[in-house]
């Protein structure tokens, strides 16, 4: 009351106070930043632990299953999930949101530290690595050129990658293509065998020669000089000219058995960008780093080396795909269903109003409050993203509805008289009330959800205080600007006599005449309901009925929309005993087929690794990946569906390959929306759950890209040393193993140095194909005899598994799907689940991890918090109106809201997602505005003397005008981002829709629901009150009297 009083009397001091506080939000709105998400600590720590030649079960018991029992003691710990690979254990940790990341990082790895002796003595030492879920890929680019693929990625990984890493904000650039360059020395194993020499030789001979070592210091009088030995190779020359041994008299130099090569390692995967081999950068941001601003900054120095010819010559780099596009479209897609919401609104006000005036003092209300929480958001470092920009999208109708009921009740004193000083101040005193308690109804609702823990739950905090922030500050603007502006605008109204219809009035006479005629028939309506409370109930009862038990199924519940970011993923996997070049071979003519649609603009390929999920693997030569960048989602008429439909049609010709299809996640990543872990001890057993599971959900077609984490075994030479014979010649098993890596993978012998780069010496034999070169391998001479590495040892054939992945320390198989076109993820991931027990056999588990886990985890905390939303706003409602009852009526609109938005969602064909159950809690604070002032009217008009039931019939018909309006308003602020086709605009509309859908048909009941549970079960006045208690004990006493008298007669 003193803010309208002190308004209306100190206008000048309180405009003042508005103007400073739009000031500030206004110098507050470069400083806030722009990003596609707001940011999420997710403690999550991966171990990687390397132990070279050991087969993926080799490592599982010895290396993952050890460092599993080490941490899973861990206080906090949620998941463990491992993946043993060949040659690598990669062990992840997710700990319970609110867990320290680097104090739980601390704790893993003095765990390692107490199990390092107990791990092989050919691993490697464990690293540990924090996870960053904000430190996200934010460009991709290509080196392409007429050099060779080692050349490129050789200059990419050594000058351009740190380039780009001293980019203010760059976390990580990671290059691929080709693998790192090597000083090679290749031997030539028959020249070597005739010269009665071995790999060993050589090696030893480098290692003894190749020497630069401090020696110390020498001091004399007050000075010192350190002393270096500088013994290793200057130039190739010296290592073609190193004597490693005497054959027939002569010395034998390396050149006469070796070429020296400077080449890179052996390499395991390729890249290539619109058909050019190339080399890739991903560059990634770091976490707390502003997306907008370095891939500003990354681009400013893209184009710098450009500009200014830092490149070799036959050199150019490629942007290929950049995160910033999306995000920035995103944004300012998401300002212009603000701004088209406060347009639309205008319109719509102005149809009631008539008045430009009125209609400026109700308007100027949204850009005022929404100026105004740029400082909020400043304060709170929150940034321009998503969540708040759609926090901001859905205020924008609610933010207009408190200053339409303070001019409406404005009006309402101007017409019975009073000037506009005292109805300015009046009229909003009379108000506060209600609007105070229908204001903070929207902020209440959004406590619980500020209190969410879980990791979705955390990243809808932003959009909370976004909406609390907006609303408070609306409620001041509608309390003070409000009055200040009617005093100043509007004019008191004449009442002499008949005058002459204005220009406006004329014009929308139609308008008038049409709205007269539905308040007629509301009118009409709400008398028949006071007659027939009961009917109107039973309808409304049977329609929730049908609704919850027909259509909420039907809609069913899925995690978060998927956004067009126009581009699509591909993988390929092909048998697991292909090679890199066979990989690539297929690969290139796959990408051939699809260069004849229009919809590509550009092609990346990457062979021999691709993006994988928990327990796939990622890095192989049998895997591929082709990433297009297609045409904006606005310039097709296809969706990005209808597109992957397309390729995985023209794919179809590849039998003997996994295809799998997937787009960006919103989130991070491009995973399968569904991952079904199988877990038990048996890994046969599981394979053959898996197998069965595959075989028969095809037929369900509810799932497409169905995958698993099941693989061919593959082909593995084993290799047995033959011991006895081996004491026999006095040789170890060691140096038969050594002389076998030199003969195929090679190795290392020390450094070369070349200026300020130091290059890996490399000692193996000339590439070879096929089996017969371990054969005539010859790591031992007896009587100037060679021995073939069959004499030494046992060579055997098997079959490996490929991966073996562990869930929460169990074996584990995984069932990877994405929904089919039209289905909720919620319903099929509970088949998939069930389908899948039914495979196992008892002792076996099934659980959901990924989107399915989290989706159903923030369910569960939804449904608390609206539960707890629900029960604050009616404790808000009962401590404002002083009284329980009539906040019970209030609240039989929340179930209203519910009805309308899955009636909505299923007319519309989407389901109910994250986002809509947050839009959901929003419209709890939102629905029962429109009862709140239906009673408070109600409320008003009994304690002035009017019959209840009368009280209730004229609340409701005078609030028609205003529910109408602020509903409209409501309505008309959403619309534009309910219907949005911009970039981005499927997580809008995922929240607006329902929202939308709810408030309408919530508003709409409201009018006849509250009224009719009103004729019900409150005592209509006018009438005697009836009470069963006493008429019924007044029917004994008569009974009573009459058997006396009865009795009575005969005597």
């Amino acid at each position: 009351m003193f803010l309208s009083k002190w308004s209306v009397q100190r206008p000048i001091a309180m405009t003042a106070l508005i103007i400073i506080l739009v000031m500030i939000g206004v110098n507050s709105y470069p400083e806030i930043s722009i990003d596609l998400l707001p940011n999420m600590e997710v403690p999550v720590v991966l171990v990687r632990c390397e132990y070279q030649g050991a087969s993926p079960t080799e490592i599982e018991v010895e290396i993952a299953k050890r460092i599993e029992d080490a941490v899973s003691s861990l206080d906090g710990i949620k998941h463990i999930t491992s993946v043993s690979i060949e040659d690598e254990a990669r062990i992840q940790l997710e700990f319970n949101m609110g867990i320290d990341v680097d104090v739980a990082a601390t704790d893993i790895r003095e765990a390692l530290n107490r199990i390092r002796e107990n791990l092989p003595d050919g691993a490697d030492e464990p690293t540990i690595r924090k996870i960053d879920t904000n430190a996200t890929t934010v460009v991709q680019a290509f080196l392409v050129g007429d050099r060779t693929q080692d050349d490129l990625y050789d200059y990419a990984d050594d000058v351009i990658a740190d380039r780009f890493s001293s980019v203010p904000g760059v976390g990580e650039v990671r290059v691929y293509g080709a693998n790192e360059m090597q000083i090679h020395v290749l031997l030539d194993r028959a020249k070597l065998t005739a010269m009665n020499l071995s790999i060993n030789d050589v090696v030893n001979k480098l290692r003894e020669n190749n020497i630069r070592e401090p020696l110390g210091r020498i001091q004399f009088d007050r000075l010192e000089k350190n002393v270096t030995f500088d013994g290793d190779f200057k130039d190739f020359e010296q290592i073609r000219a190193l004597e490693i041994g005497k054959f027939k008299g002569k010395r034998i130099y390396l050149r006469d058995v070796a070429e020296v090569k400077f080449m890179s390692r052996e390499v395991r995967s390729k890249a290539y960008v619109n058909g050019e081999p190339a080399a890739r950068f991903r560059i990634v941001k770091k976490g707390e780093a502003n997306a907008i601003e370095v891939i500003r900054g990354i681009r400013e120095r893209f184009d710098a080396m450009v500009r200014n010819g830092e490149l070799p010559t036959g050199m150019k780099l490629v942007w290929f795909t950049d995160s910033g596009a999306f995000i920035q479209a995103s944004v300012d897609d998401a300002w212009s269903s603000i701004i088209t919401g406060i347009i639309l609104t205008a319109v719509l006000l102005f149809l009631f109003l008539h008045e430009p005036r009125s209609t400026f003092i109700v308007m100027i209300s949204m850009p005022i409050s929404v100026i105004v929480t740029f400082a909020v958001m400043e304060y709170f470092q929150y940034s321009f993203n998503i969540m708040t920009l759609l926090s901001l999208g859905c205020s924008v109708g609610v933010l207009v509805t408190n200053s339409i009921v303070v001019i409406e009740n404005i009006f309402k004193h101007l017409d019975r008289g009073e000037s506009i000083r005292n109805a300015a101040e009046h009229g909003t005193g009379k108000v506060i009330a209600a609007v105070s308690a229908s204001a903070l109804t929207n902020v209440v609702v959004f406590v619980p959800v500020m209190m969410m823990s879980s990791r979705i739950g955390q990243m809808m905090v932003p959009f909370a205080g976004v909406m609390v922030g907006a609303t408070l500050v609306s409620l001041f603007i509608s309390f003070t600007l409000t009055p200040i502006l009617a005093c100043v605008l509007l004019k008191k109204k004449s009442h002499s006599g008949l005058q002459e219809k204005s220009f406006l009035q004329r014009l929308f006479l139609p308008w008038d005449i049409g709205y007269d005629w539905l308040c007629r028939k509301f009118d009409r309506s709400i008398e028949w309901t006071s007659r027939h409370p009961k009917s109107l109930m039973l309808a409304v009862i049977l329609l929730s009925l049908g609704t919850v038990l027909w259509i909420v199924p039907q809609v069913g519940l899925s995690f978060l929309p998927f956004c067009d970011q126009g581009e699509i993923r591909i993988k390929f996997e092909f048998p697991t005993n292909y090679n890199l070049e066979t990989t690539n071979k297929l690969i290139l003519e796959a990408a051939d087929h699809l260069k004849k649609f229009d919809f590509i603009r550009g092609m990346s390929i990457s062979v021999g690794d691709s993006d994988g999920g928990s327990g796939q693997v990622s890095s192989a030569v049998y895997i591929g990946q082709i990433n297009l960048r297609t045409t904006d989602k606005f310039e097709r008429e296809e969706s990005i569906y209808a597109l992957q439909t397309m390729l995985r049609d023209e794919l179809s010709y590849l039998d003997n390959c996994r295809v799998t299809l997937s787009i960006p996640a919103t989130f991070g990543g491009s995973g399968a929306e569904i991952r079904c872990v199988m877990n038990g001890t048996d890994l046969e057993v599981l394979e053959q759950a898996e197998m069965k599971v595959m075989e028969n959900l095809p037929a369900l077609g509810i799932t497409r890209d169905l995958d698993s984490s099941r693989r061919e075994r593959k082909p593995n030479i084993n290799i047995t040393p033959r011991r006895t014979v081996l004491q026999n010649l006095d040789m170890s098993a060691n140096e038969l193993y050594e002389y076998l890596l030199g003969a195929l993978d090679g190795i290392e012998v020390g450094d070369y140095r070349s200026g300020a780069r130091t290059f890996d010496i490399r000692v193996k034999n000339q590439k070879e194909y096929g089996e017969e070169q371990l054969r005539q391998a010859s790591p031992a001479v007896k009587d100037n005899n060679p021995l073939g590495a069959e004499a030494l040892a046992e060579i055997t054939e098997d079959t490996r598994p490929v991966v073996v992945n562990r869930y929460d320390k169990v074996r584990t198989m995984w069932l990877y799907a994405n929904t089919a076109p039209g289905m909720a993820l919620g319903p099929v991931s509970e088949q998939i689940g069930k389908m899948a027990q039914e495979a196992l056999p008892p002792g076996y588990g099934v659980r959901m991890s990924g989107n399915v886990e989290l989706m159903n985890e923030t369910a569960t905390e939804f449904l608390q918090v609206i539960l707890l939303a629900a029960v604050l706003t009616y404790l808000l409602i009962a401590a404002i109106m002083e009284s329980w009852t009539r906040p019970f009526l209030i609240m039989f609109t929340v179930p209203l809201g519910f009805l309308g938005m899955y009636v909505t969602l299923w007319a519309t064909g989407m389901s109910m997602s994250m986002m809509g159950l947050l839009g959901g809690v929003m419209m709890i604070g939102i629905v029962v505005n429109n009862a709140i002032l239906i009673m408070d009217e109600c409320a008003t008009l009994v304690k002035s003397g009017v019959t209840t039931h009368k009280a209730m019939l004229m609340a409701t018909q005078s609030k028609f005008r205003p529910i109408v309006m602020t509903s409209i308003a409501s309505v008309a602020g959403m619309l534009p981002m309910a219907l949005g086709t911009g970039l981005g605009s499927e997580l809008r509309s995922s929240c607006g829709m329902g929202v939308v859908g709810g408030l309408t048909i919530a508003s709409f009941l409201t009018l006849y629901v509250i009224p009719a549970l009103y004729f019900i079960f409150v005592h209509d006045t006018a009438k005697p009150r009836r009470h069963l208690l006493l008429r019924a004990l007044r029917k004994i006493r008569e009974l009573f009297d009459s058997r006396i008298r009865k009795k009575a007669a005969p005597l």
